[in-house]
């Protein structure tokens, strides 16, 4: 009997890790618990490899070769894409993850392994090797902490049923790329138009009281149309972000993301986390949001009275739990937990409010939610140390971070609410804190036998808003010094253009409060305000 129940219809997932499938369709209670995609093999499924149209018409036999290069498995650690400077000889050379497990993602895993059309999904060579570079390297550096469960790399495997969100991922990539120095200008400008033409286009005609239509491939099980157009809108402002660009078509594309957030429900309804996408696409919505509002000096799109940060109508334990536990995790995105994010949104907002009292007891009203805010961060924060010290944080890179972020809060709140002075004790000892904490977070090392391109995304790549919303404020040469040192090795690493506009404000910031010691508050904000660079 025991062998008569065994599972031997089950999916290709449960199947190939020796685990009992329900074989629920259209997707296993298993598979919809880990956001797996979830494939009964109803169609016979093999990794193909890419040919562009011309080569498809050529080739007539099995033995004749393709001529992008294959995928190539290398032992070495620095196996990586490779872009060239040259439009036309960009290749790739060798293949590498960096996941828990890496077998989970590779070309002969049924869980990524697509059908490929007879319409070719890539129209030119280039764009194989830039997908490749995304799932390698991009994916990592949008996640705080890379790992199996990675939505961003997840993304790739959806995006092939989905052209409108491949053509976001190749744009994120070429940008990326260009920022190394590694891909044509043009290439990259092509690359971006195009999505932003995709985008348009699902746009013109969308409407979330149309009926979803999934594609015809087996791998889009468990993403929709509206997903995917949601996802390839909220993945522009990365693009725009590794380009260095004005951000105020990143404006655009939050505002639309903000009304597709709303017309679908994600706001309305806490059981939305309990699904894989949604809970991704509402998560990284939050992240850019609050990431360029902190730089911009902007209030957030999601209000305090939203369920996402002042639940009513649910537990609030529950939701926390909900967004740590349940994958993906926001710790894992975002490098602080949800409970952080909720500090620095409601820290905006009363920061908004102080640019616009209109009477003495308004201001009062403000100050004491501000003081309830800080007595609520401090007594995390206390927490945060003792959840620790129970082993409850074992990454001591991650703790930190997470720590860092607590401490931005704090920032935030004593600057732009209390409006203390730069030199305010409460504020020096926040910022001595944060470099603390940074000090234990190791830089990402590159391969010496590599270029610049030959890099795994480490959990520091989170650690930009804490630090140069922090740097901004330091005031002795010594903390200066140290935090030239460190923004010029990750700028090694990660050649962000908006790290170098956002180092760029903070020397004018240092440079003004040498030249006057009491520089005014106005002319700070000015400073800040004339950069149009934002990192999350």
């Amino acid at each position: 009997m025991g062998l008569e129940k065994r599972s031997r219809r089950g999916c290709k997932q449960c199947r190939a890790g020796h685990h009992k499938c329900d074989e629920i369709t259209p997707a296993c209670r298993r598979c919809q618990n880990r956001g797996f995609v979830c494939d009964y093999g109803s169609i016979s499924i093999r990794w193909c490899n890419v040919r562009t149209a011309q080569s498809v018409g050529q080739q007539t036999g099995s033995s004749r070769v393709s001529p992008v290069a294959p995928v190539e498995q290398h032992d070495s650690p620095s196996s990586s894409t490779y872009l060239s400077a040259g439009r036309e000889t960009i290749q790739f050379h060798g293949y590498s993850y960096t996941d828990a497990h890496p077998s989970s993602l590779s070309p002969q895993s049924p869980a990524v392994s697509p059908v490929l059309q007879r319409t070719p999904l890539f129209e030119q060579p280039e764009e194989v090797t830039l997908y490749t570079y995304y799932v390698n390297r991009v994916a990592g550096e949008l996640q705080a902490r890379d790992g199996f469960h990675n939505p961003y790399r997840k993304l790739s495997v959806f995006s092939l049923s989905f052209p409108v969100l491949l053509r976001s991922i190749l744009s994120c990539a070429a940008e990326h790329t260009r920022s190394l120095g590694l891909c044509p200008a043009q290439l990259a400008v092509d690359l971006h138009d195009q999505a932003i033409r995709e985008i348009r286009l699902e746009l013109a005609g969308w409407s979330p009281r149309t009926p979803v239509v999934h594609s015809s491939l087996p791998i889009s099980i468990g993403m929709t149309a509206d997903e995917a157009l949601l996802a390839a809108v909220l993945l522009q402002p990365g693009a725009i972000a590794f380009s260095g660009s004005s951000p105020l078509s990143v404006h655009t594309h939050l505002e639309i993301g903000f009304h597709m957030l709303t017309d679908l429900g994600y706001l309305k309804n806490p059981k939305i986390v309990n699904s894989f996408i949604p809970k991704f696409l509402l998560q990284r919505f939050a992240i850019v949001d609050l990431g360029i509002c902190v730089w911009h000096r902007r209030r957030p799109r999601i209000a305090p009275d939203i369920w996402l940060i002042e639940p009513i109508d649910v537990s609030k334990i529950m939701v926390e739990n909900a967004f740590e536990d349940i994958q993906p995790s926001f710790y894992e995105m975002v490098g602080c937990p949800y409970t952080v994010y909720t500090f620095l949104n409601r820290a905006m907002h009363l920061a908004s409010d102080v640019s616009c009292i209109s009477s003495p007891q308004s201001q009062r009203n403000i100050y004491q939610k501000a003081i309830s805010l800080e007595t609520e961060i401090r007594t995390y924060d206390l927490t945060l140390h003792d959840f620790r010290d129970n082993g409850g944080l074992p990454d001591a890179p991650m703790a930190a971070i997470c720590r860092a972020f607590t401490h931005a809060a704090l920032i935030l709140l004593f600057r732009r609410v209390f409006l203390e002075p730069s030199s305010s004790p409460r504020v020096q000892n926040s910022i001595e804190t944060i470099f603390a904490l940074i000090d234990k977070i190791p830089v990402t090392p590159k391969y010496a036998s590599a270029g610049a391109e030959d890099v795994h995304s480490g959990i520091d790549s989170a650690t930009g808003l804490p630090f140069y919303l922090a740097a901004r404020e330091a005031l002795t040469v010594e903390t200066q010094g140290m935090i030239r040192k460190k923004h010029e090795a990750w700028r090694k690493v990660y050649p962000n253009p908006a790290r170098i506009q956002l180092m760029n404000v903070t020397e004018r910031l240092w440079l003004e409060r040498f030249k006057d010691p009491d520089l005014s508050e106005e002319a700070c904000q000015e400073i800040e305000t004339s950069c149009d660079a934002y990192l999350f």
